[in-house]
Formats: C-alpha cells, sequence, structure tokens
C-alpha cells in the first residue's frame, strides 16, 4: 500500500500530453516535487511495522522465528562449514583415469 500510494503521486506528476515526433518535449518540471515523494515514501518505509493482524497463525509463527533469527554474515556462514579432506585415490581410481 505504501509503495502504491506513493507511485500513485508519482504518476500524478507526470506529463502524459502526447509529443509529436519532431516536437521538442517539454522540460519536466516537477523535480522537486518528485524528489519529496521519494524522501515521503522511504520514510514511510522505515516506519512501517508488520501488522500481525494480517497473517494467518503459520505466517505469525514463521515471521516471529524470522525476526528471531540473527542476520547470516560471511563469518557465520564460513563457521558452520567443516573443512573438506582430501579423498585418498583408491586402486580403482588409479585403473580407470589412463584406461579407455
Amino acid at each position: 500500500m505504501i509503495l502504491a500510494r506513493h507511485g500513485l503521486r508519482l504518476l500524478q506528476l507526470l506529463d502524459d500530453t502526447p509529443v509529436v515526433p519532431g516536437d521538442v518535449r517539454a522540460p519536466y518540471a516537477h523535480g522537486a516535487q518528485a524528489r519529496q515523494v521519494l524522501n515521503d515514501a522511504e520514510d514511510d518505509l522505515k516506519e512501517w511495522r508488520l501488522d500481525g493482524t494480517l497473517l494467518n497463525d503459520e505466517a505469525k509463527d514463521a515471521a516471529v522465528a524470522e525476526a528471531a533469527t540473527p542476520p547470516v554474515t560471511a563469518k557465520s556462514k564460513d563457521k558452520g562449514k567443516q573443512k573438506e579432506e582430501p579423498k585418498e585415490q583408491t586402486e580403482d581410481d588409479e585403473a580407470g583415469e589412463g584406461g579407455g
């Protein structure tokens, strides 16, 4: 809803007058207003919080679990991985390499 509302405000600032090929398009006159719409949208998005009344129980549980989970960083990704040991080559592997 937030983006739709501000998107509509931006659309209303556009000049939809047709331009005949060869004619010069009028310069955009609403730059400052458009910037304000974008700033308002950004502020609204920063203030937005999930309204739990719109979710079913399963979605609520998933949202709560996601909020409780710390963000994944490069360090935490590497921390969970185990170093793989190099495989030893078996006799079957050696025989299959040069054959054909």
